[in-house]
């Protein structure tokens, strides 16, 4: 199309000039770029531009060119100036025909005939109703700009469900008619309302478990912590006791040797601790003398417990007037202080784990008491009879060393190769390097013989946990691993010859 002819034709001078009459307007064409960038959906950059409103009002009236709709200009002419004044006051020229021909605008009818497909569709769901009307098609019926209301007569009976599709409106009559039913329907809704009280009743019941769990779990682990606090406690306490014992044992030893000495022998007379007798004698010097009691043997006052409602509990007073304890109320019989007798009557021909725990607890002191009889009689007195178990323990194994190096000796005087050496209690035990001949052991021979005897003390043990654990089959495979780790530890052993490796004689030859 050539746009300056057309404008010419409709009265433009020419170029260099204006569209309007009175040269208010542009000369120049603007230079407007032909891209069109797209910025969004329905977005346009040209749209923008506050100056070119005239060119979109011209492109628009182009585009309305022979498909029948109005343009921006029309509907300003149509409507007036007050709702468009811009556009109204541009003059319509003379209408130019299109290149493409004029399409008919008459509507075609929709076809009213019922296809193949739809048919099937009617005839299946045929099989789930008493009987199937097809309405009018929906493009044959007029198109108000109102919604019709529906008539009087247009109610269907219960039990009738309507359904629209785009050929027409099917209604179709359900079998089962339960819903249409008022006894049925009153059934449904009280099997309905049972469920939710049942539903509700199992919630509150849940809930009510989980709450007792709850609180059972809080109380536990309150009781939990107060527990170790308490040990805690106790162990903090010991710790100080002991840290003072020994301070004051390095002060009586610095002063006096002879001293300490007495004050030991005196403590174990009484049945005390040297601590306890040493702060014992010290208040009986300050009541004597009248003195104040010294730092160490002041009472220290009890901590006040905070309760968590608000008020201090006292934890050190005693209530005299509470009743004496009720005595228990099984049938065990028990002496005048509660205590249940050494009678093994009560525990014979039974099974033990079946007692109750008094029952149990007699007999753990019936049997001690038995015990301690027979070593008496005997002339069996333990040596570590008294003795903490650290000390034993310590005895125990240099008493090994010993025998492992008078052994290991031996061995060696009479010129064995041997890796081990069977000790008095049964185990075997790797031997150690044995640089004297005769006389006491040196340094190093004790410092090997104390680590093989830890070692070998150590995989005993372990030994006995996996038969306990796992039984005697296990233990013997640990016993047999366990004899290959000494060896292996203690390098082969030092009086045997050097075993040549397989892999390297394999090479060699």
């Amino acid at each position: 199309m050539d746009a300056s002819a057309y404008l010419v034709k409709q009265g433009w001078r020419g170029s260099g000039h204006s569209l309007d009459q009175t040269n208010r307007g542009i000369s120049r064409p603007l230079l407007i770029s032909k891209k069109v960038d797209v910025l969004g959906v329905g977005l346009n950059k040209h749209a923008a531009v506050s100056d070119q409103w005239w060119l979109r009002a011209y492109d628009q009236g182009l585009q309305a060119l022979g498909t029948g709709k109005t343009s921006a200009l029309a509907e300003a002419q149509k409507h007036g100036v007050n709702r468009g004044g811009l556009y109204a006051r541009f003059v319509r020229g003379e209408g130019v025909a299109g290149t493409l021909g004029d399409l008919s605008s008459e509507s075609k009818t929709q076809s009213a005939v019922v296809s193949p497909t739809f048919e099937g569709k009617i005839a299946a769901m045929a099989d789930q109703a008493d009987f199937i009307s097809l309405a009018a098609p929906a493009a044959t019926a007029p198109v108000t700009g109102e919604k019709r209301k529906r008539d009087a007569t247009e109610d269907h009976p219960p039990g009738v469900k309507t359904k629209k599709t785009k050929k027409g409106k099917i209604i179709v009559v359900k079998k089962n008619l339960k819903q249409t039913d008022p006894v049925a329907r009153q059934a449904k809704l009280d099997a309905r309302a049972a469920r939710k009280v049942k539903m509700r009743a199992a919630k509150s019941e849940s809930k009510e478990a989980r709450s007792v769990k709850l609180h059972a779990r809080l109380r536990a682990e309150k009781e939990k912590k107060a527990t170790a606090k308490v040990k805690q406690n106790v162990a903090t306490e010991k710790q100080a006791r002991q840290r003072e014992e020994k301070a004051l044992v390095a002060k009586l030893l610095a002063e006096d040797p002879v001293k300490l000495v007495k004050y030991e022998e005196r403590a174990a007379e009484k049945g005390m601790t040297l601590l306890d007798y040493h702060n014992r004698r010290q208040e009986k010097f300050a009541e004597k003398n009248g003195l104040p009691l010294p730092s160490i043997t002041k009472p220290k006052p009890a901590a006040p417990v905070a309760d968590p409602a608000g008020f201090v509990v006292d934890t050190v007073g005693a209530d005299l007037s509470a009743p004496a304890p009720a005595p228990p109320t099984d049938d065990i019989p028990r002496d005048a202080d509660g205590h249940v007798p050494m009678d093994p009557t009560l525990w014979e021909g039974k099974v033990v784990k079946d007692l109750p725990r008094p029952i149990r607890a007699a007999r753990t002191r019936w049997m001690a008491v038995r015990r301690a009889e027979r070593k008496l009689a005997s002339g069996k007195v333990g040596r570590n009879e008294g003795k903490p178990r650290g000390v034993v323990k310590t005895e125990r194994q240099e008493r090994s060393v010993l025998e492992l190096l008078r052994k290991c000796r031996a061995m060696k005087n009479s010129g064995s190769t041997e890796n081990t050496v069977r000790m008095e209690n049964g185990p075997l035990m790797p031997t150690v390097r044995i640089t004297s001949k005769d006389g006491a052991f040196n340094k190093e021979e004790m410092k090997l013989a104390r680590r093989v005897v830890r070692r070998m003390g150590r995989s005993e043990k372990k030994a006995k946990k996996l038969e306990k654990k796992k039984g005697p089959k296990h233990a013997v495979q640990a016993e047999k691993a366990k004899a290959k780790e000494a060896v292996a530890a203690a390098g082969g052993g030092v009086n045997s010859a050097p075993v040549k490796s397989k892999a390297k004689h394999d090479k060699k030859a």
